[in-house]
Protein backbone atom coordinates (compact mmCIF):
# COMPACT_ATOMS: atom_id res chain seq x y z
CA UNK A 1 0.00 0.00 0.00
CA UNK A 2 2.72 2.00 0.86
CA UNK A 3 4.65 1.59 -2.61
CA UNK A 4 0.87 2.79 -4.39
CA UNK A 5 0.65 5.72 -2.41
CA UNK A 6 4.25 7.14 -2.80
CA UNK A 7 3.52 6.24 -6.73
CA UNK A 8 -0.03 7.66 -6.63
CA UNK A 9 1.48 11.11 -5.00
CA UNK A 10 4.31 11.52 -7.48
CA UNK A 11 2.03 11.11 -10.24
CA UNK A 12 -0.04 14.11 -8.98
CA UNK A 13 3.02 16.00 -7.96
CA UNK A 14 2.19 15.84 -4.29
CA UNK A 15 4.79 16.04 -1.20
CA UNK A 16 4.76 13.08 0.47
CA UNK A 17 5.82 15.10 3.82
CA UNK A 18 2.40 17.63 3.38
CA UNK A 19 -0.33 14.41 3.34
CA UNK A 20 -2.48 14.13 5.78
CA UNK A 21 -3.06 10.77 6.11
CA UNK A 22 -6.75 9.92 7.33
CA UNK A 23 -7.61 6.82 9.10
CA UNK A 24 -10.99 5.36 8.84
CA UNK A 25 -12.39 1.52 8.42
CA UNK A 26 -12.53 -1.21 10.53
CA UNK A 27 -8.66 -1.35 11.10
CA UNK A 28 -7.48 2.11 8.87
CA UNK A 29 -6.44 3.43 12.41
CA UNK A 30 -4.25 0.19 13.09
CA UNK A 31 -2.30 0.76 9.90
CA UNK A 32 -2.23 4.06 9.38
CA UNK A 33 0.86 5.13 11.29
CA UNK A 34 2.99 2.68 9.42
CA UNK A 35 1.63 3.40 6.13
CA UNK A 36 2.40 7.51 7.28
CA UNK A 37 6.00 6.48 8.69
CA UNK A 38 6.97 4.09 5.12
CA UNK A 39 5.51 7.13 3.15
CA UNK A 40 6.82 9.90 5.17
CA UNK A 41 3.57 11.99 6.00
CA UNK A 42 3.80 13.91 9.02
CA UNK A 43 -0.04 13.98 10.02
CA UNK A 44 -2.42 11.45 10.54
CA UNK A 45 -6.49 12.11 11.79
CA UNK A 46 -8.49 9.81 13.38
CA UNK A 47 -12.02 10.80 13.27
CA UNK A 48 -14.40 9.75 16.08
CA UNK A 49 -16.10 6.48 15.48
CA UNK A 50 -13.63 6.11 12.64
CA UNK A 51 -14.48 2.20 12.01
CA UNK A 52 -17.80 2.66 11.82
CA UNK A 53 -17.19 5.89 9.54
CA UNK A 54 -16.97 3.62 6.27
CA UNK A 55 -20.37 1.42 6.75
CA UNK A 56 -21.93 4.73 7.78
CA UNK A 57 -21.12 6.46 4.71
CA UNK A 58 -22.22 3.45 2.22
CA UNK A 59 -26.00 3.24 4.30
CA UNK A 60 -26.22 6.88 3.48
CA UNK A 61 -24.76 7.82 0.19
CA UNK A 62 -27.17 8.20 -2.87
CA UNK A 63 -26.83 5.07 -5.13
CA UNK A 64 -23.83 5.56 -7.70
CA UNK A 65 -21.66 4.01 -10.01
CA UNK A 66 -19.12 4.34 -12.56
CA UNK A 67 -19.57 2.82 -15.92
CA UNK A 68 -16.11 3.42 -18.57
CA UNK A 69 -15.09 2.39 -21.99
CA UNK A 70 -12.06 2.30 -23.69
CA UNK A 71 -11.34 4.25 -27.32
CA UNK A 72 -8.33 4.59 -28.31
CA UNK A 73 -7.77 7.00 -31.15
CA UNK A 74 -6.24 10.24 -32.30
CA UNK A 75 -7.34 13.60 -31.66
CA UNK A 76 -6.83 14.67 -35.21
CA UNK A 77 -9.16 11.34 -36.90
CA UNK A 78 -11.27 11.07 -33.90
CA UNK A 79 -14.93 9.82 -34.54
CA UNK A 80 -16.47 11.77 -32.51
CA UNK A 81 -19.93 10.65 -33.40
CA UNK A 82 -18.72 7.27 -32.21
CA UNK A 83 -17.64 8.89 -28.64
CA UNK A 84 -21.48 10.08 -28.52
CA UNK A 85 -22.42 6.75 -28.99
CA UNK A 86 -20.64 5.05 -26.39
CA UNK A 87 -21.44 7.71 -23.83
CA UNK A 88 -25.47 7.28 -25.05
CA UNK A 89 -24.85 3.22 -24.27
CA UNK A 90 -23.22 4.10 -20.70
CA UNK A 91 -26.11 5.90 -20.30
CA UNK A 92 -28.99 3.55 -21.36
CA UNK A 93 -27.28 0.63 -19.71
CA UNK A 94 -26.71 3.15 -16.16
CA UNK A 95 -30.31 4.29 -16.16
CA UNK A 96 -31.34 0.75 -16.45
CA UNK A 97 -29.13 -0.20 -13.71
CA UNK A 98 -30.59 2.35 -11.40
CA UNK A 99 -34.08 1.37 -12.08
CA UNK A 100 -33.42 -2.05 -11.29
CA UNK A 101 -32.14 -1.12 -8.12
CA UNK A 102 -34.90 0.99 -7.40
CA UNK A 103 -34.23 4.36 -7.48
CA UNK A 104 -37.15 6.83 -8.33
CA UNK A 105 -35.26 9.96 -8.16
CA UNK A 106 -33.85 11.84 -11.10
CA UNK A 107 -30.61 10.13 -12.74
CA UNK A 108 -27.62 12.55 -13.37
CA UNK A 109 -25.02 11.46 -15.66
CA UNK A 110 -21.81 13.17 -15.83
CA UNK A 111 -20.07 12.57 -18.96
CA UNK A 112 -15.84 12.49 -18.41
CA UNK A 113 -13.13 11.75 -21.32
CA UNK A 114 -10.06 10.98 -19.87
CA UNK A 115 -7.32 11.26 -22.47
CA UNK A 116 -3.04 11.56 -22.79
CA UNK A 117 -0.52 12.42 -25.07
CA UNK A 118 1.23 9.66 -26.45
CA UNK A 119 3.84 8.69 -24.42
CA UNK A 120 2.64 10.29 -21.33
CA UNK A 121 1.83 8.06 -18.48
CA UNK A 122 -1.33 9.11 -16.95
CA UNK A 123 -4.71 10.42 -18.03
CA UNK A 124 -6.21 14.02 -18.08
CA UNK A 125 -9.80 14.19 -17.31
Amino acid sequence: MAAAAKTHIAEKGGNPQMVLILAFGGAGPVHAYGLAKKIGASRILVPPLAGVGSALGFFTAPIAFDLSRSHRVRMDIADFQEVERLFSGMEKDGEAILQSAGKQEEILFQRVLSMRFIGQGSETD
